[in-house]
């Protein structure tokens, strides 16, 4: 199994990565920053936007915020009209209207 694969795995959960990681956030967050990076290299956006997401919830900075905006207004760009809209519409777009 690649480290991505490995990493992106356990990325949906951040009550599960942290306490796999022993309860301590900045070996999660060192993980999601792994799992980023990997993410980036590997141009898998999926796992990309969920390892953000969950680097928000923890740490929860404005660069997070920053950097999940610009992924997702990526994503949207990316679509056609009519799915832009609903994507835009959407709960994992929030991040765009706060």
């Amino acid at each position: 199994m690649g480290e991505q694969a490995r990493w992106g795995a356990g990325v949906a959960d951040p009550a599960r990565l942290e306490s796999e990681m022993g309860g301590a956030p900045e070996d999660a967050l060192r993980h999601l920053e792994q799992t980023i990076r990997l993410s980036r290299t590997a141009g898998t956006v999926i796992t990309e936007r969920a390892a953000l997401e969950q680097r928000l919830r923890l740490r929860g900075d404005e660069h997070d915020r920053t950097e999940l905006r610009f992924l997702l207004e990526r994503m949207a760009d990316s679509l056609p009209a009519e799915l832009r809209t609903k994507f835009l519409a959407g709960p994992r777009a929030a991040v765009l209207r706060t």
